[in-house]
This record gives structure tokens, sequence and C-alpha cells, in this order.
């Protein structure tokens, strides 16, 4: 990964960081290729708003243009999907149905000084099972195109993607009964959520999300999910969400219970730089690189489909097997100081297994 893309992956404001944003940017060169890497990773608003910020002067103007095209972009996708938001949050008020905000919704309003620095593949929202299906149907009365609902979706986390045309854009609405696929080994549903939960403004209406702890163990897990790609922006996430609210979250909790938490925070210190207070409350002794491969994300199966293709198929194999140390312990939640033999030739060959028998039974 991009170091400098790396350096600017953290939402929150850092002379510190910015001193090192700003000396890494002046001797940089592969300008056009840092922009491609930071739309795939989610970045792109962040990178525009920390270079503008600590390092304007080394921007070359077709660069500035392009990530100023690209800020704007996201922001004006940001406004039409804040607003239909607003609408869903009014209507679920009005007719009494509980929800929760979840993932960059919620982010973009709790940790991003400006909302478009987080950007927004679709909505996701969190209600009780029992109210999945009406909450899904009375979308229609907000001008979505809501697909017939079978028997098999109650299987899923969520309802099938309700859709609508708003100036351009197509905003894109899940309803979940489960924050994840029950294909995989977490789950969580409203019985599962803590109290109290996170508000957080939305015009002149206040939203939720899930507590500190429970948002902190979502955007953990969401990130090291196999078959979906790991991106910078559930970094900035992540490390962002855990210094802002540091004085929030109850760490004797996370680490009595939530050991995956305090190792997935540790691993990602590896990868980007922690604050001091961060450090002492994951009461790490040493915050230094112990993992090989730091930042090498997988590449095998399920993420990449499997083909027919002789070449292509000892590529894939390869692929799924010989992955970094990093990764493995960031997914499978093992610390620096336990043995990765076991991860690799054991653990990690059943997973796919048991992900390949769930797939072809969930049919996912």
């Amino acid at each position: 990964m991009n170091p400098l893309l790396i350096q600017c992956a953290h939402p929150l404001s850092d002379e510190k960081r910015g001193q090192v944003i700003a000396q890494s940017a002046g001797h940089f060169q592969e300008w056009t290729k840092l922009l491609n890497e930071s739309e795939a990773q989610g970045l792109s608003p962040l990178l525009y708003h920390q270079l503008h910020r600590y390092a304007l002067d080394t921007l070359p103007t077709t660069i500035n243009r392009t990530l100023k095209l690209q800020y704007l972009r996201h922001r004006y996708r940001n406004q039409i999907q804040i607003a239909a938001l607003y609408d869903i949050l009014q209507l679920y008020q009005k007719v009494g149905i509980d929800v929760l905000v979840l993932k960059g919704a919620a982010l973009c309003h709790l940790l991003y000084s400006d909302p478009a620095l987080r950007p927004m593949s679709d909505i996701d929202l969190l209600v009780k099972p029992q109210e999945a299906i009406r909450a899904h149907q009375l979308l229609k009365q907000l001008g979505f195109t809501v697909p017939n609902i079978k028997d098999k979706w109650m299987q899923h986390h969520h309802l099938p993607e309700a859709q609508k045309q708003q100036d351009g854009i197509m905003v894109i609405v899940e309803i979940h009964h489960n924050v994840f696929h029950r294909a995989l080994p977490v789950s969580m549903r409203w019985a599962d959520t803590h109290r109290p939960f996170m508000p957080f403004s939305l015009g002149d209406m206040t939203a939720f999300t899930l507590s500190y702890e429970d948002m902190l163990w979502h955007l953990c897990h969401h990130a090291v999910i196999l078959g979906e790609p790991f991106k910078l922006i559930y970094v900035a996430d992540i490390v962002g969400f855990a210094e802002k609210f540091i004085d929030k979250i109850d760490w004797n909790v996370m680490h009595q219970h939530h050991d995956f938490i305090i190792n997935t925070l540790a691993l990602l210190g590896e990868l980007t730089v922690l604050k001091p207070a961060l450090i002492q409350r994951l009461e790490l002794q040493e915050h230094r690189s112990t993992s090989q491969g730091i930042g090498i994300m997988y590449t095998g199966w399920p993420l990449i489909k499997i083909s027919s293709k002789p070449k292509h198929l000892r590529t894939l194999i390869f692929d799924s097997f010989s992955v970094s140390d990093w990764w493995l312990r960031l997914h499978y939640g093992r610390k620096a100081h336990q043995s990765m033999w076991f991860c690799r030739y054991i653990t990690h060959p059943i997973y796919l297994v048991k992900r390949a028998l769930k797939r072809l039974l969930f049919q996912i």
C-alpha cells in the first residue's frame, strides 16, 4: 500500500501527522497511481482534505483539480443519500419503527469533520426482525423500487436492496435484521445490541447508531470479512473512532470480552500510527511491527471467483493459501506471540472449506 495514502487515512486533525504528510508529499512522484488507488480504497475525499490542509503547495495542478472533482462528486452523492436517510428516519419515527443507522451513514456524521469525507455506497439500517418486512415495504411511500420478498430472503442478513434514482444518483437502501450474513461466524441482531445507543444529529432530527463498544466491534469484524476487499477507509474508521471516543469506550469491557478488537487495533497500529493514549488503553507494551507482510491483503477465494482455466485456478489456489502472517493475524484474531503454523495450515484451510459449504447451503 502507498505510504502517503496510509498517512492520509485518518479523519482527525493532527499537526504531527500533518508534518509527516507534508514531508512525504514533498518527495512524492506517482500522483496518477495515487489517484486511482485512493478511489479504490474509498479515500479520495479524505486524501483531498489532508493534502489541502498540509501539503497544498506540493500538489501538481492537474492532480489537485482531479482530487477536487472527486471530492465534489462524493459530496454531492452523500448529500443526496443523507437527504434520503432523513426522509426514511422521519417516516419510521412517524409509524413507530425503531431503527439504527449503520456504518458510513452514521460515521460520516459522528467521526468526520465533513460528511463528504466518508464515501457512502449505500444506506444500511438495522431494525428488529419482526419489523424488517414492514420497514422494507414502507420505502415505497418514498418512491423507492422495492423488490418482492421471498421466503429465502429472511435467511439473509438484509432484505433485497430498495433503490431510487434521485437527481442523477442511485440511492440504495438495505434493511438489515442482522448486521452479518448467517454464513459468517459472527452475528448481531437487534436483541444483541447494547444500550445506550449513540445519538447523532441529522438536520433537526436525532438519529441513533450502535453503542460505542458495539460500533467498534462491528467495524473490526466487518473490515476482515473473507470475500470482501479490505480498504484503507476501514482503517480510518476504526482507528479514528477508537481515538476520538477513547474516553467514551469501556476499555475494561473490550479487554474482558472483545479481545478480537484489541488485537485488530494492535495490528492496524503496525500499518498506521496510533496515538500514545490509545496504545496505553490497548495495553501494548511495545508499539512496533512484529508481523511479516504488513498491509499485504488477501487476494484468494471467495474474493476472486473460481475460473475453469487451469492457469487461473492454480493462481487462485496459491493466493488462497499463501497469505501474509499479518492478514492471518488480522482475520483470525491471532496475537503476535501466537504461533502461525496451526493457523496457516489447519485453521485457514478448514475455514475455507466451511465457507464453501455454507456458500452452497445459503446460495451466497
